[in-house]
């Protein structure tokens, strides 16, 4: 079930906008959550993840722009939607890359249809999963398209990513160039269930790789995009792990992950 944010001071604004979302939603399943003000969602994105956030502009207190820059700090991956009045276009607000400009005052026909490809938009953008993670103590949602490859690491999981999602995510480097650790809430074994059927396979009893970023692969070793060394491939896992490769090969490259 994917979770709406619904942003706005106006008690009467985030009324007809929720009401129009039921009524285009046709048996869709969500749950949609309302806020009088960016602190008030920016406080709940800490524990909740959203799939679309409709963020009205004009706002008392923390502005929808300031707000928009935070969201994104949080989370990249999510589909923002200004539900504005009157706000111009702005190069500023182009940044966050909103999805739509929803005007309160369209006609009913062009509201709905609007609502209609921002849910279309979010339930796309939502297929691939989410993970939650910690990076020096801050929640961060990372979207599993950026993620090369999970190990286990001392007593946890961390996650290595590709270089333009650090930047995406805020992650800076230190002096030396080295990225803080992205360690995930969950155990390794969870996390794969959640993602073998995105194009994910575990090799090994200590990491998960995606295989968009496999550039080499034998019967027993494998290599990956951007990555140092090559990973083994545990007799135990070999049989699962290849035929997942197998399935995501045909898929990408003819379109069917049938046998």
């Amino acid at each position: 079930m994917c979770n709406i944010a619904v942003c706005d001071d106006s008690v009467s604004d985030r009324k007809h906008l929720i009401e129009r979302i039921y009524k285009i939603a046709a048996g869709r399943e969500f749950r949609i959550y309302e806020f009088g003000s960016g602190i008030e969602l920016l406080e709940a994105m800490k524990d909740i993840r959203f799939a679309a956030v409709f963020l009205d502009i004009q706002m008392k207190g923390m502005s929808g722009d300031d707000t928009a820059k935070k969201i994104r700090d949080l989370d990249d991956s999510l589909v923002l939607v200004f539900y504005i009045g009157r706000a111009p276009i702005t190069p500023e607000r182009l940044e966050v890359l909103p999805f739509r400009y929803l005007m309160k005052n369209m006609p009913d026909a062009q509201f709905d249809a609007y609502i209609k490809a921002i849910l279309d938009k979010m339930e796309a953008c939502s297929s691939m999963p989410v993970l939650a993670a910690n990076l020096q103590k801050r929640a961060v949602y990372i979207n599993s398209k950026y993620v090369i490859y999970i190990e286990k690491y001392k007593k946890s999981t961390r996650a290595h990513l590709v270089p333009m999602a650090y930047e995406i995510y805020g992650i800076k480097a230190d002096e030396h160039g080295k990225y803080p650790d992205v360690r995930i809430s969950d155990p390794l074994e969870k996390t794969y269930e959640k993602l073998k059927q995105y194009g994910f396979g575990c090799p090994h009893d200590s990491y998960i790789i995606n295989f968009e970023y496999m550039n080499t692969c034998t019967a027993k070793v494998l290599g990956l995009e951007g990555v140092d060394g090559e990973f083994p491939i545990a007799r135990s896992k070999a049989k699962e792990f290849h035929a997942l490769k197998g399935k995501f090969i045909r898929a990408k490259y003819v379109g069917s992950d049938e046998a």
